[in-house]
């Protein structure tokens, strides 16, 4: 997602976070936070909630569903 041409969020998506998955998203969030210089993470998922770690930044773990419904900015 970016904001005044900059990056403002980094986004993973995936069906399910779970334990044979979660170091693989949490490592692509990360990559991306480095790369893009972002503090925002969020990972997407059908229908959990949760905050976890990444490279030193918080990650939001929010239902697909919710984050869409949320107001844009």
């Amino acid at each position: 997602m970016r904001r005044n041409r900059r990056p403002a969020e980094a986004i993973q998506v995936c069906w399910e976070l779970n334990p044979r998955n979660e170091r693989r998203e949490l490592a692509g969030l990360a990559e991306a936070a480095r790369t893009l210089d972002v503090e925002r993470l969020t990972l997407l998922t059908l229908n959990q909630r949760d905050r976890l770690e990444a490279g030193g930044t918080e990650v939001r773990v929010v239902p697909a569903w919710e984050w869409m419904a949320l107001p844009a900015g």
